[in-house]
């Protein structure tokens, strides 16, 4: 089984991997996929080509469209999910392409219709020393990229990330990556942190386990702001962490280290303890558990904050309970807290924020080609300002078929 990331009203690397994997974990985007039987093969015509086409239909109740604390509307919306996944390899190289539409009919918030988009192209080439990846992601999502903000919010994000690693001895290996990420709000409210990024980074892996590697890295990131630029921003990392393999049973992609938010024009700046990534944990075959977390600085929307700190985590099961049918449990929270004072609605203070998602998803594979699936999730916020606070249920169908 393979799973897939989603997309949101108004960021972290992924390591060198083999292309399929990739392409279904960043280009399906919140689509579960049948296993990889039902692929294509094209080989016989074009030598190492296989593609991936698949629907997914989904029907969902939104408790609370628009996540407000008061004049809540409530809505069933209808997802249509087209997409495909390809990828062609030839000798020591990879290409891979994936793309899916996510199209939302509202019942009764029409004018809320929107079509989301997903791409992602992966150029992989691995000789006995050296791996280059050049990727590009790009987003088009009416759903909140980041937890400050709430409701749908159309957004735009394209990131173009190459990196190389190098192995030196059998232990060591060196890597670099370079990064650009492109922003692009379409509503007012946050089109203020509409920014370019250009990112530069060095890692040295020391494989200590069979399959997993000790990681160091230092990086280097500039923001620059489209509409204000006495909001650009320089950024430094140090992390330390394990990835890959750590043991049969566990693996791991977390890190931990110092961030530097260097401002400029005289705004807060930020230095402090960083992290990010998960462990995950497989008992047995039938099992498992994934813990996730992540700190780290926030560019914001809200007020005169340049920006927020986010401290979070989760934990999620996922459990087959007899064959063909699976459950998965999880919860994730965390806190969003701003340096500054503000005043909203005649209240003073600093805001600070406190969010939590919880869900249960069944799904059951009848056939190699078709997976079906019910899910529930409950969103909610706290705030110092209670304008910002919301809850949120909702309930979903969904069937995904592959060709």
């Amino acid at each position: 089984m393979r799973r897939a990331m989603t997309g949101r009203r108004g960021g972290a690397r992924i390591g060198t991997t083999r292309l399929r994997a990739w392409a279904l974990a960043l280009a399906l985007a919140g689509a579960s996929l049948p296993g990889s039987a039902a692929a294509l093969d094209l080989s016989q015509w074009v030598p190492g080509l296989r593609v991936t086409p698949f629907l997914t239909q989904r029907v969902e109740y939104n408790s609370n469209v628009f996540q407000v604390p008061t004049g809540v509307q409530s809505d069933v919306i209808f997802w249509t999910t087209p997409g495909v996944v390809g990828d062609y390899t030839f000798g020591n190289y990879t290409l891979s392409l994936g793309y899916r539409a996510e199209i939302q009919n509202y019942l009764e918030l029409t004018s809320q219709n929107f079509v989301n988009h997903v791409g992602a192209l992966q150029f992989l080439a691995e000789f006995p020393r050296l791996t280059v990846t050049v990727r590009n992601d790009f987003i088009r999502t009416n759903e909140p990229p980041i937890s400050e903000l709430s409701g749908p919010i159309a957004s735009n994000t394209n990131v173009l990330a190459p990196e190389a690693e190098y192995r030196l001895t059998s232990r060591l290996s060196l890597g670099a990556n370079v990064g650009w990420t492109h922003v692009d709000y379409q509503d007012p409210a946050a089109e203020v942190i509409d920014r370019d990024e250009y990112q530069v980074g060095l890692t040295a892996f020391w494989r200590l386990f069979t399959k997993g590697d000790v990681r160091v890295d230092v990086a280097y990131r500039r923001a620059h702001f489209k509409q204000d630029s006495t909001r650009d921003v320089d950024y430094y990392l140090l992390t330390a962490g394990l990835r890959g393999d750590i043991t049969d049973k566990i693996a791991s992609t977390f890190r931990i280290g110092l961030q530097v938010r260097d401002a400029k024009s005289g705004q807060s700046g930020f230095s402090g303890l960083a992290f990010s990534g998960d462990l995950v944990y497989r008992p047995r075959a039938t099992t498992t558990i994934t813990l996730t977390a992540q700190r780290s600085t926030v560019d914001s929307a809200f007020g005169d904050e340049p920006f927020y700190v986010t401290t979070g985590g989760g934990i999620a099961v996922r459990q087959e309970v007899w064959r063909r049918v699976s459950v998965e449990a999880r919860i994730a929270g965390g806190i969003n807290e701003y340096p500054g004072i503000e005043v909203v609605n005649g209240v003073s203070g600093r805001r600070k924020d406190g969010f939590l998602t919880a869900g249960l998803n069944v799904e059951y594979q009848p056939r190699e080609w078709l997976l079906l699936g019910v899910e529930y999730r409950h969103n909610f916020r706290r705030s110092t300002f209670q304008i910002f606070e919301f809850d949120q249920d909702r309930v979903i169908g969904k069937a995904t078929v592959i060709f």
